[in-house]
């Protein structure tokens, strides 16, 4: 039921910082906003990705950074924008492996964006493959909000 999903990432996200664990904030911000995207709240759903993006570039923590870009990327399918998508799941499925659980929930979205942009969805994510982490955190950053 993923309509609990955001309030249990919200707990989760609270213990977090109570514990002063930001790696674990991480996952539960990424699980929060995909979440909210998949319950159609794009808003907090952009709010809470870019936060859990911020805080894994700042962290060094690249794993948990490719899975925000994946997420984020779906996001940007969402809202039409196949070529953003496109580089942001670039980058992030070049930091992380694009988790089966994740591919299953978010990648009707992603398809989505493929099916728009054809063979420039390719060139899209060979573009984000090349990003540097940094670059596609100002990617998913100066991206127009919803």
């Amino acid at each position: 039921d993923i309509t609990a999903i955001p309030d249990l990432a919200h707990a989760g996200c609270r213990h977090a910082r109570q514990a002063q664990n930001t790696s674990w904030e991480q996952i539960n911000l990424v699980a929060l906003g995909t979440g909210h995207l998949l319950a159609g709240s794009f808003d907090d759903a952009e709010t809470a990705l870019i936060r859990a993006a911020r805080l894994a570039l700042d962290d060094g923590n690249i794993l948990q950074l490719g899975v925000a870009l994946q997420a984020l990327a779906a996001l940007a399918a969402v809202l039409g924008d196949g070529q953003r998508a496109a580089r942001l799941l670039g980058a992030g499925t070049t930091l992380a492996p694009f988790w089966p659980l994740m591919k299953h929930g978010l990648g009707p979205y992603l398809d989505l964006a493929r099916e728009e942009l054809g063979d420039d969805f390719d060139a899209g994510l060979e573009l984000g493959r090349n990003l540097a982490p940094a670059d596609a955190v100002t990617l998913a950053l100066t991206a127009p909000s919803i």
